[in-house]
């Protein structure tokens, strides 16, 4: 069991956010004496929120999900996938430092505009 100012101050996760997770219901806390408490499962739910906010899924689509029975591992292959695509941007890019020419170029545009409809349009 851990108060919001708590999980703020270790993780880095502002009150204000916490707070907000559970205003919009994406996150229900409970409380003690006023004060805003978070259980292990809230916790779970919040590492499976911010996790989906480094996805850039909109609040909207996080507050849809079942938090509960949403699986790490369907969280874990999305993040693989985010990683295999950021590394073919960062190699794509490497390649075009050493060999500035046109081609290298559209076949960076077209790398990162894949990127930005998965990751960032999508969602």
């Amino acid at each position: 069991m851990q108060t919001v100012g708590t999980v703020s101050n270790y993780t880095g996760i502002t009150e204000r956010t916490i707070q907000y997770y559970d205003i919009l219901k994406v996150l229900s806390l409970h409380r003690h004496n006023g004060i805003r408490i978070l259980f292990e499962k809230d916790l779970n739910a919040l590492l499976k929120i911010m996790t989906l906010k480094m996805l850039n899924t909109k609040v909207t689509t996080i507050k849809k999900t079942n938090l509960a029975e949403l699986d790490f591992n369907e969280i874990l292959i999305s993040l693989e996938q985010l990683g295999h695509h950021l590394n073919e941007v960062m190699i794509c890019l490497e390649k075009l430092q050493e060999e500035k020419s046109e081609e290298g170029l559209l076949t960076a545009l077209r790398i990162v505009n894949e990127f930005i409809n998965l990751y960032v349009n999508k969602r």
